[in-house]
């Protein structure tokens, strides 16, 4: 999953008062704090039926750490369970052979988190959290943008 940000406008801001370095230093606390928050989002909003998959989350290479890639910051967040994909996006159930069930002319209605013999429906944890992050993203990176600003200006 990737979430973006085009901060070119802010950077532009940023050399013509002169402080990029400081401007930059802001903006990768920023990242780190969205996926701070990311985080505690995906956490709430993984289903929880045997405990693994939230427990993901929490996996050995969680880190917030940001990384200078491009024209931004890079924070990448993983969970290394195996069916997490399957499990946020939905996936098909297979036969007692391994094989996927054939169903001819019928319509799968949706059933939020209910699946019928064919395909097992999607929970959509990451979509939620990254809609609910995208909410409240100004909120979070505002503060960080001002710091720099009252540096940089020498504003209170």
């Amino acid at each position: 999953m990737k979430i973006e940000w085009n901060y070119e406008e802010l950077k532009n801001f940023a050399v013509k008062l002169g402080d990029l370095n400081e401007f930059d230093a802001q903006i990768k606390k920023a990242a780190q704090a969205l996926a701070r928050e990311l985080h505690k989002m995906l956490v709430n909003n993984t289903p929880v039926k045997t405990g693994r998959l939230v427990s993901g989350w929490n996996g050995n290479n969680l880190s917030f750490a940001a990384y200078q890639y491009g024209d931004g910051f890079r924070v990448t967040l993983t969970n290394d369970v195996p069916y997490a994909q399957a499990v946020n996006d939905g996936h098909y159930s297979y036969n007692q052979f391994g094989g996927p069930y054939i169903v001819k002319n019928r319509t799968v209605k949706y059933t939020r988190g209910n699946s019928d013999k064919t395909f097992v429906y999607g929970h959509f944890f990451v979509e939620k959290s990254t809609d609910a992050l995208t909410e409240k993203a100004s909120d979070i990176i505002y503060p960080y943008v001002a710091k720099w600003f009252r540096g940089c200006c020498g504003g209170k």
